[in-house]
């Protein structure tokens, strides 16, 4: 199955709500490959040069703070 493929000029919005402790809010913006991370303490980061796939792999995922923690923290981030 091949993955959905992503508009240029959107941002993408999660919301993982009770699926995860950790994380409250997630933005994908395609276009900068950005991907900003809300935790549930209010901290919030932009993590860059996220690549697509790992935002489409974010989306299947069945624990997000996992996935955050092990695939989204390796890259450059901002503290917002």
């Amino acid at each position: 199955m091949r993955p959905p493929k992503l508009e240029p000029g959107r941002k993408y919005r999660v919301h993982p709500g009770d699926a995860s402790s950790a994380v409250r809010d997630i933005v994908y913006d395609v276009d900068t490959r950005t991907l900003e991370v809300e935790y549930a303490s209010g901290a919030r980061y932009a993590y860059r040069e996220v690549p697509q796939r790992e935002f489409l792999d974010l989306l299947r995922t069945d624990s997000v703070g996992t996935f955050v923690n092990t695939r989204v923290k390796k890259y450059r981030y901002d503290k917002l």
